[in-house]
């Protein structure tokens, strides 16, 4: 009996000097922050890809020529409320058509023009 104790605390004893050597292995290589940052990292972006979809990411992928055609829109009808509050007739559905259309056409050119210097940059 006295003899399976002494195994024992022998095997407790060997145990406690391999975890004890690996913990002293473990502090001594100079990659373990290095690994630790690069598996943070690659886990923080694998998450924020799976999690969303942000519309500033899809708004970057359009071509300029369409957002300077949104953006014509949206001055478009900016410049018919701002018509229709200084007369107070109504406004012509042709001038009214024309007030929307033409800040779009001009956006459109306009964004085209940034898109034609980018892809001039690409050569």
């Amino acid at each position: 009996m006295y003899e399976l104790s002494i195994i024992m605390k022998d095997e407790k004893e060997i145990q406690r000097l391999r975890t004890l050597r690996d913990r002293q292995l473990n502090a001594r290589d100079p990659l373990a922050k290095d690994r630790k940052l690069q598996r943070q990292v690659s886990e923080k972006n694998i998450r924020r890809s799976k999690n969303q979809i942000i519309f500033k990411d899809i708004w970057k992928d359009i071509p300029h020529k369409w957002k300077g055609a949104v953006y014509g829109f949206g001055l478009g009808i900016l410049i018919l409320f701002f018509i229709q509050l200084l007369f107070s007739d109504k406004i012509n559905i042709l001038v009214a058509l024309f007030l929307i259309l033409a800040p779009i056409i001009l956006g459109y050119l306009f964004g085209s023009s940034f898109d034609w210097r980018d892809d001039l940059r690409d050569f």
